[in-house]
């Protein structure tokens, strides 16, 4: 009997040293598991080391017939993976995010008439929500374009510049811009000394212009300023 409790003795310490050696094994790789949970987290976004190379409008100046021009900026390097994005302000005031655009951002601007329009890139990681300022700014940049307006000549034409060869006593009047009015606060008239014979806005006009015989009609075409073209007939 005494050496049967030896052996349940030593079958019960054999039993408690295996459970010991699993939980220890059981422990590491737990922690191995841990470890490499850890290691898989992703690291907070990197600094961002570069500049901006350019910021351009091209072109840098327009005319009414075509008032938009296109500004462009460039980085020394990708902000991709950085807390930083470009953001544009337009004469001062915000104007667009440049969403998933880490080296190049463009955008379309349309240049008020005879005015000029200034664009300032910041890079920076975000804006403030009440005041639209950039928030932690590390680099900007500005850039310009300039309207000049409109750019043309104004002409005027008569059907018949001597009537008594007309078959009636009418000449018809054009006045036709060289280059569209289109964009700009300017119109077209003809005058016949005092009298207006036709204005348009943004546009030529015309207008049938009695002539009696032996008559002179003198007409003067107006838009920028006002300008004598000449007289129908002799």
């Amino acid at each position: 009997m005494t050496t049967g409790n030896a052996d349940y003795g030593r079958m019960e310490h054999c039993g408690r040293k295996r459970t010991t050696i699993l939980g220890r094994m059981l422990m590491a790789v737990a922690v191995a598991f841990a470890s490499l949970g850890a290691t898989a987290t992703p690291s907070a976004a990197g600094p961002w080391l570069g500049s901006i190379a350019s910021f351009t409008a091209t072109p840098p100046t327009v005319s009414s017939s075509d008032p938009f021009t296109t500004f462009r900026v460039e980085l020394t390097e990708d902000m991709a993976g950085t807390p930083y994005e470009m953001y544009l302000y337009k004469d001062g005031a915000f104007l667009r995010r440049c969403d998933y655009q880490f080296s190049t951002c463009t955008t379309r601007v349309q240049v008020p008439f005879r005015s000029q329009t200034t664009l300032t890139v910041y890079v920076a990681e975000s804006i403030d929500p009440v005041s639209d300022a950039p928030v932690g700014a590390v680099a900007s940049a500005s850039a310009s374009a300039t309207n000049s307006g409109w750019l043309g000549t104004l002409g005027i034409t008569a059907s018949y510049t001597n009537v008594a060869t007309a078959p009636t006593p009418y000449s018809l009047i054009i006045a036709s811009p060289s280059v569209p009015l289109n964009n700009t606060p300017y119109w077209t008239s003809i005058y016949a000394g005092t009298n207006q014979l036709c204005s348009r806005y943004q546009a030529g006009c015309s207008k049938n212009l009695l002539v009696q015989p032996g008559q002179v009609r003198s007409l003067t075409l107006s838009s920028r300023l006002q300008a004598r073209v000449g007289r129908l007939a002799d």
